[in-house]
């Protein structure tokens, strides 16, 4: 049972005790009604429980408002740690420093006949954008728009392993990257290619085919 599951329950348990024991007591007061018509000797045992009665339902009433106020106490603290999460996910800044590298990795892989590297930088660029989702849920649909339509050419010359046409579309994406910049107020980050791969700890130069990426 999750912790909202389990406040509804005990609010609804408490609520429950304290709509019984108002029964109880308003059918004591009935028959307090009743007994003094038949026998008044009654009437101090009847006033005992109707004194028992009220402290019920005193402490059921506070019981009642505890629980509602600890309910919006734990809405409270749950809502202040999504926020904390929410504040240290990474936006746009972060994961688009990984799919700059990534995609300067993967122009040295397709030249170097790593196919199946330039298709899993490819692939993993793409992703590391998914936390924009949640953070930028109004600027992730650029990216995706970008991916899915600009980049579409880069990904199908790496699935045909198609040299010339990758190195052609390649640079056609760094001029459509530009542009995007520039239109949001980025223009003073203008992406070049490398001279090198960003990542010099991997052999690009190995043979592969574009299909051997796991899914």
């Amino acid at each position: 049972m999750g912790v909202s599951a389990c406040w509804k329950f005990s609010l609804k348990k408490y609520r429950d005790e304290f709509f019984m024991g108002t029964e109880k007591c308003l059918s004591s007061k009935g028959t307090k009604k009743a007994g003094q018509d038949l026998h008044i000797h009654n009437s101090n045992e009847e006033n005992t429980m109707m004194k028992k009665c009220a402290r019920v339902l005193a402490v059921t009433g506070l019981i009642v408002a505890g629980t509602s106020l600890s309910v919006n106490a734990a809405g409270a603290d749950m809502q202040a740690q999504i926020d904390g999460i929410m504040g240290a996910l990474p936006k746009f800044a972060v994961p688009m420093r990984e799919v700059g590298d990534r995609f300067q990795n993967m122009y040295f892989a397709a030249e170097g006949g790593n196919w199946a590297l330039a298709s899993y930088m490819s692939k993993y660029m793409d992703k590391a954008m998914n936390p924009a989702k949640v953070t930028k849920p109004k600027e992730y649909p650029d990216w995706r728009s970008f991916y899915e339509g600009d980049f579409a050419a880069v990904n199908k010359a790496i699935a045909a392993e198609d040299l010339g046409t990758f190195k052609k579309e390649y640079s056609a994406v760094i001029a459509s990257c530009n542009d995007c910049h520039a239109g949001m107020g980025y223009g003073f980050i203008e992406v070049k290619k490398l001279a090198a791969p960003a990542d010099q700890g991997i052999e690009y130069k190995l043979s592969s085919k574009a299909a051997d990426v796991p899914k």
